[in-house]
């Protein structure tokens, strides 16, 4: 028996691939749903807790796993940090590193160079906390560099919504990042993570199959946060009633938000069938409808799922009087499923409103491939109502971020420009200070060239005439309000050059906020 069916995550990547026995299997237990003839996506099922993390026994990656002990801090980028060890979510004591800090300095931690195969995908798997602050303007990232070579290297945000994790577990992110090496037979490797105005700290994660049926476990005020959980503080955020995003104020803030009737565990769970019998479809949906957020791929890949049985029950079942009827009911829907669902489960790739969403997917879905089995006009309006609204949402957040990030890096610019004319300024007045000191020095010695000069005339005289004894008394004089002037010009070249000092240091720490926007 051959492996020919090809196997995806919900982002579209190939993780591996299977039997085709063993692919029906996941189908029909709701673990994937068929994109085509040859190939299945796996996704994660919603229930109350958020979603249950499935792991491809048949994934096929070379994997890299931190390990604390192989990395060290970079000293060249004056960064702080530290290893040392906490327990993890069994209780165990682990090693972690914390890099970064809250003011603006940039951090970074670097691995021992790694040799890897060229031309080879790589996956490295880490958990990470913290790294994102209440001001939204914090550096979190991974950097991947090859052959020590610059402009080789791979930047991975962190932060924010730009890549989303595969697990959530006690305000800890699990991150599976590949990455291509370049062509060559060895390639050096170095990992390197980079936090500014945020402390992050990085832990050891086990092979993704120590994770498969691992619940998701998001904060609760997740979408209300400025910013995700940090271990600097004992429940993740500061507490107090001066912090609006406590834990306390938002308990105030939003009384209706509670917790799960279940505690999140890890392991596969099992749910008993959703009675439908008094499901109102018009109403769920326009509820749906409005908690959508920024993403539907869940329950996008449900409504295949369920379209996908109806297939291969029908092709199982090719002996029946109803293969004929079924053929004929997907050849109908067949656009539906097959293009409006497909077109936009390919555009949404954000998970940002999936705990929104749970309460509602699984009924919509069931609602939905009622309405499929049953040959319902209704179904082509809802998917095309979906489609809508995701556009609709994806468009206007694309627009606002797009504004945001534009006005952001005009600020930056425009920060640039004034630090770099108050640098050319500093410069002309150091310059204008050490010509003035050079100057006053060579009018200081040639004062002393003239003193000297009367000295032996008047030592020849008989008698000191008057007149060279004050002309000799005004030089001295003048010599000495010369070396007040140049105390004055020495502090004032120190404090000028401090300045330009501390306007260099705001430049470099602009550069890179121009080159992460």
């Amino acid at each position: 028996m051959e492996k020919n069916i090809i196997v995806t995550d919900e982002m579209g990547r190939q993780i591996g691939t299977t039997y085709e026995k063993r692919a029906w299997g996941l189908v029909k237990k709701g673990r994937a749903c068929y994109t085509d003839d040859t190939t299945i996506m796996m996704f994660a099922e919603e229930d109350t807790s958020g979603y249950v993390f499935h792991y491809m026994e048949d994934y096929n990656m070379n994997y890299i796993y931190f390990d604390a002990k192989q990395w060290s801090l970079d000293t060249a980028a004056k960064s702080v940090g530290e290893r040392s060890y906490i327990q993890d979510f069994d209780g165990k004591m682990t090693e972690i590193f914390q890099v970064g800090a809250w003011d603006s300095e940039v951090s970074r931690i670097v691995s021992e160079p790694i040799a890897l195969e060229g031309a080879t995908d790589y996956t490295f798997v880490f958990w990470l906390n913290g790294g994102e602050n209440e001001d939204n303007d914090e550096t979190c990232r991974l950097e991947v560099i090859f052959d020590g070579d610059i402009n080789k290297i791979n930047s991975y945000k962190l932060n924010r919504t730009f890549i989303a994790p595969i697990l959530k577990v006690a305000g800890w992110e699990l991150y599976a990042i590949t990455f291509t090496t370049p062509e060559g037979a060895s390639v050096s490797t170095e990992l390197r993570f980079t936090a500014g105005k945020a402390p992050m700290a990085v832990m050891k994660a086990e092979e993704l199959s120590a994770y498969d049926g691992w619940e998701n476990d998001p904060d609760l005020y997740e979408e209300y946060r400025p910013y995700r959980a940090n271990i600097v503080f004992s429940d993740g955020w500061p507490s107090g009633k001066e912090y609006w995003y406590s834990t306390a104020c938002l308990k105030e803030l939003y009384p209706e938000i509670k917790p799960p009737k279940r505690k999140p565990k890890r392991g596969n769970t099992e749910e008993g069938a959703k009675d439908t019998k008094s499901f109102d479809f018009g109403k769920e949906f326009s509820k749906f409808a409005k908690t959508i957020g920024g993403s539907a791929t869940a329950f996008a890949g449900k409504v295949k799922s369920k379209a996908s049985e109806i297939k291969n029950s029908a092709y199982a079942d090719r002996a029946s009087k109803k293969t004929k009827e079924a053929a004929e009911k997907l050849k109908v829907y067949g656009s539906i499923v097959g293009e409006q669902v497909e077109g936009f489960v390919s555009d949404i790739t954000s998970a940002e409103n999936q705990e929104k969403m749970k309460n509602v997917i699984d009924r919509v879905g069931e609602a939905m491939t009622e309405a499929v089995r049953k040959g319902d006009e209704a179904a082509s309006a809802v998917l095309s109502k979906t489609k809508d609204a995701l556009n609709k949402y994806r468009e206007s957040k694309k627009a606002e971020q797009e504004a945001k990030a534009a006005a952001e890096a005009e600020f930056v610019a425009e920060e640039m420009a004034e630090t770099v004319d108050t640098i050319e300024a500093l410069e002309a007045s150091i310059t204008a200070a050490e010509d003035e000191i050079t100057a006053l020095q060579d009018r200081a010695e040639a004062l002393d060239d003239e003193v000297e000069a009367l000295n032996a005339e008047i030592a020849k005289e008989p008698e000191a005439s008057e007149s060279k004894l004050d002309e000799v008394k005004a030089l001295v004089t003048e010599k000495g309000e010369i070396l007040e002037k140049l105390d004055a010009l020495r502090n004032k070249l120190d404090t000028l050059r401090a300045e330009k000092a501390e306007a260099a240091k705001k430049a470099e720490a602009l550069s890179e906020d121009e080159e992460d926007k």
